[in-house]
């Protein structure tokens, strides 16, 4: 939350955690995009080891829900 946005990019208002909304994967090629990501990594505690497994979480909005079961 304390990393600095320049451009407005980052969505929510926690004390914490703030998040990047992608609704398709092009924005992750914008300089602003770019640039936040290279502030976050100068900014982390740990490096990233790239032998590490990671996990990627994907939320799915759906605009219409399917019927509920009876």
């Amino acid at each position: 939350a304390r990393l600095k946005d320049p451009n407005r990019l980052l969505k929510g208002g926690g004390k914490q955690v703030r998040h990047l909304q992608l609704l398709d994967p092009t924005p992750l090629d914008a300089p602003g995009v770019k640039k936040l990501m290279d502030r976050a990594l100068a900014a982390s505690p740990k490096p990233i080891d790239p032998k590490v497994p990671r996990r990627m979480v994907i939320r799915a909005v759906q605009l219409k829900q399917r019927p509920r079961r009876p």
